[in-house]
């Protein structure tokens, strides 16, 4: 019996950390406000150059699968194989870009590419929440 209740009190522990795992984070909406330096000009641009450039992936226009991190412009609208828009304001389940940079993209590999270790968890929410308060291009 007291197996039984441990193993119980085990699964309840377990099912309580899931349910306050990532996929718990918001996912628009709201009156988000970002740190000023959090902008397209002063943080995901020069995040995006660092590291989705490499070997001109995303670096060229039209760049590959169509999407360029070149300008704010070609990074809203995202690339053609997306099936919608790379930023979709206030929305990051709707936004293709937030979409590849986390653990299961709903289409091909995951971004940046060359692999293990992506984006540390820190950046991908700090893009969440640029995104979120409504992508800003400059402070």
């Amino acid at each position: 019996m007291k197996s039984t209740l441990r193993i119980v009190l085990a699964l309840v522990v377990v099912a309580g950390i899931s349910a306050c795992s990532d996929d718990s984070k918001p996912t628009g909406g709201g009156n988000v406000t970002p740190p000023a330096s959090l902008t397209y000009q002063d943080f995901v641009g020069p995040l995006f150059a660092a590291n989705c450039t490499n070997g001109a992936c995303h670096g060229s226009t039209p760049g590959q699968s169509g999407f360029s991190v070149l300008t704010y412009a070609s990074v809203l609208a995202g690339g053609n194989n997306s099936g919608g828009n790379g930023i979709v304001l206030t929305d990051t389940t709707a936004s293709v870009v937030f979409q590849k940079i986390g653990t299961t993209p709903p289409f091909g590999a995951r971004m940046p590419r060359n692999g293990p270790p992506y984006l540390p968890q820190s950046t991908i929410d700090s893009i969440a929440l640029w995104i979120l308060a409504g992508a800003p291009n400059t402070p």
